[in-house]
Formats: structure tokens, sequence, C-alpha cells
């Protein structure tokens, strides 16, 4: 059992770790005026920046994931929306700056086991840009499929997608693709994904 928690942001009340009325999952929330904090799910943005067949990873220099690539991306501010994120993100992580219109969204997932949503866009671009790399990246590159360091991806559980990405890219159909990932799929490092449609 948990014990108590912080206090109430809204009257400074203590609060408490139980079951709060109407409800039937243990929260901490407040008895005295019955504010709930809700352990909600973290959204989390990325960009998968594609070109002559490519893709554009960075490798993380900073927990968590230190020295594993990753597609640009991080958690949205307070205040912006999902594109301004992944915009934002990718300049600060590459350098380079694209229209928050050319953003497209193509994979979301539910990761239960970190309590994250991951929310990738994709977007395209004629050339291989230059990338500079930003204080929280060790590393940009261009990645087609043979030469991807696989075991050397963010998350394993999402590296069986790959193989899919890229398939998408040489047929140039690209369906939003949805997945969730459980505990026993994130350990196992291996799930499979469905598309919902095309665009």
């Amino acid at each position: 059992m948990k014990g108590p928690g912080s206090y109430c942001k809204f009257c400074t009340h203590h609060l408490v770790w139980s079951v709060p009325a109407n409800d039937s999952v243990p929260r901490h929330h407040c008895p005295e005026c019955g504010h709930v904090e809700y352990e909600t799910p973290i959204p989390t943005v990325s960009t998968l920046l594609i070109a002559r067949g490519k893709i554009l990873f960075v490798r993380r220099a900073i927990p968590p994931y230190t020295g594993k690539w990753a597609p640009p991306g991080g958690y949205p501010e307070k205040g912006e929306s999902m594109r301004e994120a992944a915009v934002r993100e990718l300049r600060e992580e590459t350098g380079l700056v694209i229209p928050q219109s050319s953003l497209i969204p193509f994979f979301l997932s539910s990761i239960s086991p970190i309590n994250q949503y991951y929310i990738a866009f994709r977007s395209h671009v004629s050339d291989l840009l230059d990338p500079i790399c930003g204080p929280e990246v060790s590393a940009a590159a261009w990645f087609g499929r043979q030469d991807f360091p696989a075991e050397e991806y963010w998350l394993p559980a999402l590296t069986s997608i790959l193989s899919d990405v890229y398939d998408c890219i040489d047929s140039d159909h690209y369906p939003l693709h949805v997945a969730d990932v459980t505990e026993q799929l994130f350990e196992s490092n291996s799930f499979e994904i469905g598309g919902t449609g095309s665009s």
C-alpha cells in the first residue's frame, strides 16, 4: 500500500492514498476539497523525417536511453500543440526546421509499462539535409533499411516495426499505425502493429 502523497495544489490539505468517492481505483486525493491526482499517461512526440528512402535518427546524449538511436522527439511543453512540439524537438536536436503543415500522423502507441503515449509524425523532404546536433544528442544520421543499427534502438520493443516503416517508404503507402505495448510485449521486445487506414 502506498503512503500519503504531497499536498493538494488547490487547498493545501494533505493528500491521502485511498479509493476516492465514486471511483474504483486507489489514488492520491484530497479529503478536504475532493481533488484527485490522476496518474495519466505522458504524451511524447517524435518525427520520422524521410528522404530518399532513409530516415533521420539521433543518438541520445542524455538519460534516458543515453547512447541509443531514436527519432528526434520529446515531451510537449505546456501550451504547445503536438505539431508545435514535434517541430521544436526536431529543431533543438538536429537544427532542421520544417513547417508544421508537413507533419502527417503516422504511428500511435500506448506504452503502458512506462506510462506514455507515443505520437509519431512523418515528414518528407527531397534531400538528405545536414543536421547540426543539439546538446541533447551526440550524433545524427540518415539510415536506410540495410544500415540501421537496430541493436542500438532506444526501445527494443519498437525495433520490430522498423521493417514495416521501410516497407511504407518503399511502397509510398503510409497507413496510420496503432500499437498497444503491454508489460508482456515490452519485456519480450517484439509486437505487431496494425494499420487503421491510409493517407
